[in-house]
């Protein structure tokens, strides 16, 4: 998957590493979890899958809801089950 998605990108290109530079974007808002006992119920792939679907999607980072992680799993739940990833 890694070489589709760097071929996509424009990183690479018939085999040959291109030489673009990509952008460096730092995000200052960004929603984070808080406490460590959130890691152990799932809540830190959550917070990377939403970044990576967000960003994606050029929707708001901000828009991602700690109280939205229960829903969050549960649409991802779905969505592997019914083999939409």
């Amino acid at each position: 998957m890694l070489p589709r998605l760097l071929k996509e990108s424009g990183y690479i290109g018939d085999g040959l590493l291109l030489k673009i530079e990509w952008p460096v974007i730092r995000v200052m808002d960004a929603p984070q979890q808080v406490g460590s006992s959130l890691c152990f119920k799932g809540d830190c792939g959550m917070y990377i899958l939403k970044y990576c679907e967000f960003l994606t999607s050029n929707v708001d980072l901000a828009k991602i809801s700690h109280d939205a992680m229960p829903f969050y799993r549960l649409k991802l739940a779905v969505q592997l089950l019914q083999g939409y990833w």
